[in-house]
C-alpha cells in the first residue's frame, strides 16, 4: 500500500538526488529553458519594451552572482537566466530583422 502522507521536503531531497546522479547530462536540458523564453516571448499579445529583455537579463546576472557557493539556489537562478536570456534572444532578434512600417 502506498504511503499517504505527501511530505514536500521529502519529495524535494529525492528530486535533487535524482537531478544530481544524472548530472552529467545536463548539458542536454539547456535548450528546454531557452525554448520556454523564446516561447514566452512570441506568446505576448503586444510587443514589450526594447529593454525589457536586457534590462532583465542584467537583474538576473546581479542576482546570480551571491549565490555562486550556494549550489541548490544557483542552480535555481541560472535556470531562470537561460528563460531570460531565450527571451531576450528572441526580443533582440525580433528588433533586428523588423522593417519599417
Amino acid at each position: 500500500m502506498l504511503n499517504q502522507s505527501w511530505q514536500p521536503r521529502e519529495w524535494l531531497g529525492a528530486l535533487g538526488d535524482e537531478l544530481l546522479k544524472q548530472r552529467d547530462q545536463w548539458i542536454l536540458w539547456l535548450p528546454v529553458p531557452l525554448a520556454v523564453g523564446i516561447g514566452a516571448y512570441f506568446s505576448l499579445k503586444s510587443e514589450p519594451p526594447a529593454l525589457m529583455g536586457p534590462s532583465f537579463l542584467i537583474l538576473a546576472i546581479t542576482l546570480i552572482a551571491p549565490f555562486y557557493r550556494n549550489r541548490v539556489i544557483f542552480y535555481g537562478w541560472f535556470v531562470l537566466f537561460l528563460v531570460i536570456l531565450g527571451f531576450t534572444a528572441a526580443q533582440i532578434r525580433t528588433l533586428s530583422v523588423s522593417a519599417p512600417v
